[in-house]
């Protein structure tokens, strides 16, 4: 080979191990997903503890998945990583959701890929003088994981509204104090905090409950009328659209997931300790996974009860006509509500 025969061929090499590089980066396909902490997240971490993603990715050709679970605090925290592509999904209540489905558009609208479980949440309290939503004076304080947009507020709203008339819906919102489930659990255990209420799911909830002097003053299944989803799992339209293969293998790894949760209690158990670092002991979480009103599904049940007093108090301009407008079409064909 010649001289200027090498010359030549030196930028043909550096530009075909370029695109090797760049054919492997897309290859090697990186899903974080985004999760907080309560037994309401453990369809996703069964999901990649068990490797349930990177199988029904297989499945469809995708041979180099890597699933990673991303714990945030808080949702806000969580949504501002979904539009940043940080991670690519997000997780947590309804209400959360459907806020960031009423605000987003353009590239970075979202819908929801399902529904992850329905269990009821525990207004407790510490407070002897408490017996009713009614009760609540202005030296109380309600921990909340969102004043006014997170789920546990949004019901607190709810409650209002039934209590004192749909005008007085935000009659309790000054009472409110933004609180993470863990600290929640350690305010309300401690009788100096301001703190003396919190709006809390399973497993602090029950935690609580053992607390000496606190009790529940009502459950979210009492301001739905039944069971209710409370968590669901989203992502951007731009990144379900470029990856629909992904998706779809997202939404058979999650369905798998809960065939397994709902079969196999205990190993459910053991994959939510590990995977979150909670102390529970496991008696008390097989306790709370066998309690019939925890019910894990894909389908979504009372979306529509909550999307309609948030468009009814102004939370939610978007228009929509059921729950399947802010649901991915995956799973439009299941009988949600």
């Amino acid at each position: 080979m010649t001289r200027t025969s090498i010359r030549e061929w030196v930028p043909r090499l550096g530009v075909v191990a370029a695109g090797i590089l760049f054919a492997g980066s897309v290859h090697a396909q990186s899903v974080k997903i985004g999760v907080q902490t309560g037994l309401g997240y453990l369809p996703l971490q069964v999901m990649v503890h068990d490797q349930l993603l990177l199988k029904h990715a297989q499945q469809l050709g995708l041979n180099d998945v890597k699933p990673e679970i991303v714990t945030f605090s808080n949702a806000g925290a969580m949504n501002d990583a979904l539009l940043s592509h940080s991670i690519q999904y997000a997780s947590g209540g309804v209400s959360t959701f459907l806020t960031l489905w009423s605000k987003a558009g353009g590239s970075s609208a979202v819908k929801a890929a399902g529904g992850l479980v329905s269990m009821p949440m525990y207004l407790n309290t510490r407070s002897s003088s408490v017996k009713t939503i009614r009760d609540f004076g202005q030296k109380d304080r309600i921990g909340v994981a969102g004043v006014k947009v997170g789920y546990q507020a949004i019901l607190l709203q709810m409650a209002a509204a039934q209590a004192f008339g749909e005008k007085n819906y935000a009659r309790l919102d000054p009472l409110t104090v933004t609180i993470s489930n863990p600290d929640g659990l350690l305010v309300l255990s401690n009788p100096r905090s301001e703190i003396n209420t919190h709006f809390a799911p399973p497993p602090y909830a029950q935690r609580e409950l053992k607390i000496k002097g606190v009790h529940t003053v009502l459950k979210s299944y009492d301001i739905l009328g039944g069971p209710a989803t409370l968590d669901e799992v989203w992502s951007t339209a731009k990144f379900r659209d470029a990856n629909p293969k992904l998706h779809q293998a997202f939404v058979a790894a999650l369905k798998e997931s809960m065939d397994r949760i709902n079969a196999d209690r205990s190993h459910a158990a053991d994959v939510y300790l590990k995977m979150s670092g909670d102390k529970t002991p496991k008696s008390a979480i097989l306790e709370q996974l066998n309690d019939s009103d925890i019910q894990y599904s894909i389908v979504p049940s009372r979306t529509m009860a909550i999307a309609d007093f948030m468009r009814k108090i102004g939370s939610i301009k978007k228009p929509f006509r059921s729950w399947r407008d802010f649901h991915f079409e995956e799973i439009a064909a299941m009988p949600g509500s």
